[in-house]
């Protein structure tokens, strides 16, 4: 049979037994199995093994398999992403109330007024405007302190010493060691560089006190020189609440007192008068200035007795700031006092717009106890006509009336009187 080597292509005969042996090609010395030409081999390198080509269709198939699969099955959910988490935002603070720091700015210095923490409360304390509000409240007739600022260091700090101590040590009910703060709120309007904290306070009682709980509220003004400065305190207060005005007039009572020569007066306690409420915030701006220029005697005269009947011109709106007036003047009984003018200009001005005369008039001799009586007639004159006053007794009405109870031996001499005079 012919046979044919698969590497160089050289044919050969060899004897049909030969069939399936390995044979070397004498052409290219390559050993092969022998198979006659054209017949399908039957293994060896060249032929395709029926095993490992059902092994390898089989595999391919399982592939296919797998792949269908896994393309078609339905693929599981992923988990759901949990939401972020979201810090809670800390609890919001009202900056107006107790806990803002408007208000504790105020407790703290409550807290070092009683403390007696001198040195922390100086440097809460605005020396300029504390000089500022002083000399505006003095009264007309006292020597104008030096301003804050024209003094040098030691005599600054002396000024914010002494302030620190009356707030430490003060016997003025009002002073702040006196005090307990149990609530405050700022008020309005806000300003970046000032502003007012009401404070409500309980009055600080000792262990086993009989006395009863007294609650106030005071106004404390805070200033700083720029919105990055601290804030310091420069007044304070007491707020009359509209209740406690109701019981002040509750207390006020009427007395009706008796003289050496045995005439009755009626007396009254003496205290602040607040303004009329129908008078407008320009009359008391008015009122105010034409009372400080009548008792500036460093102008001429003539320019004090045109203030006095200004304010004999503006009549009822300036009663209650005149009669405060007389109420701070007080004599101190000297020849060269300028105080004894003071009241005597108080007083006729009062006496020219209400028509009501209680017979004092303020000489070098008289004592402060006079003072004192004739002021106390005037606000039981208050009491009972001034708060309805609108102008003054007609001409020939006794102006006595209701104020003065005639005693008999009076009503006799004014009988006599009139018998003589043929009325």
């Amino acid at each position: 049979m012919l046979i044919e080597c698969p590497f160089c292509h050289a044919t050969a005969k060899i004897s049909e037994d030969k069939d399936g042996a390995k044979v070397r090609c004498s052409g290219c010395s390559k050993v092969y199995v022998a198979h006659e030409k054209g017949s399908r081999a039957k293994g060896g390198k060249g032929g395709v093994n029926p095993t490992t080509l059902g092994i390898g269709i089989g595999t391919v198939v399982l592939i296919a398999i797998f792949a269908y699969v896994a393309n078609n099955h339905e693929k599981p959910k992923p988990e759901p992403t949990p939401p972020p988490v979201v810090q809670a935002p800390p609890p919001m603070v009202d900056n107006s109330g107790w806990e803002g720091e408007y208000v504790k700015c105020v407790r703290s210095v409550y807290d070092m007024t009683l403390s007696m923490n001198e040195g922390a409360l100086v440097k809460m304390l605005d020396g300029a405007r504390i000089g500022k509000r002083l000399a505006e409240s003095a009264p007309a007739d006292a020597p104008k302190p030096a301003e804050f600022e024209t003094l040098d260091a030691a005599a600054k700090q002396a000024f914010l010493e002494s302030v620190a101590q009356e707030m430490m040590r003060g016997t003025d009910e009002n002073s702040p060691h006196f005090w307990k703060p149990v609530d405050g709120r700022l008020l309005e309007p806000f300003d970046l560089l000032q502003l007012t904290v009401e404070i409500t306070a309980d009055k600080r009682l000792e262990a086993g006190s009989t006395e009863l709980p007294v609650t106030r509220k005071f106004h404390w003004g805070l200033s700083r020189p720029d919105d990055k400065s601290k804030w310091k305190v420069w007044s304070w207060e007491h707020f009359v609440t509209e209740e406690e005005k109701r019981l002040a007039r509750k207390k006020t009572k009427v007395q009706k007192v008796t003289l050496e020569d045995g005439t009755s007066l009626f007396q009254a306690e003496m205290r602040h008068l607040d303004p009329y409420p129908d008078t407008t915030p320009e009359q008391v701006a008015q009122v105010e200035k034409a009372i400080a220029t009548m008792l500036d005697f460093t102008l001429r005269p003539k320019e004090n007795n045109l203030a006095r009947d200004e304010l004999v011109a503006i009549g009822r709106p300036a009663i209650p700031l005149l009669l405060n007036k007389f109420f701070e003047i007080k004599i101190v009984d000297a020849e060269d006092d300028p105080s004894l003018i003071h009241v005597n200009m108080v007083y006729e001005t009062l006496r020219r717009i209400t028509g009501y005369d209680p017979g004092f008039t303020a000489m070098p001799g008289q004592t402060e106890e006079r003072r004192t009586m004739a002021l106390k007639a005037y606000f039981a004159w208050w009491e009972r006509k001034g708060k309805s006053f609108t102008a003054p007794p007609p001409p020939g009405k006794d102006l006595l009336e209701d104020l003065v109870t005639p005693t008999e031996r009076d009503k006799r001499e004014i009988e006599k009187s009139k018998q003589a005079g043929g009325g």
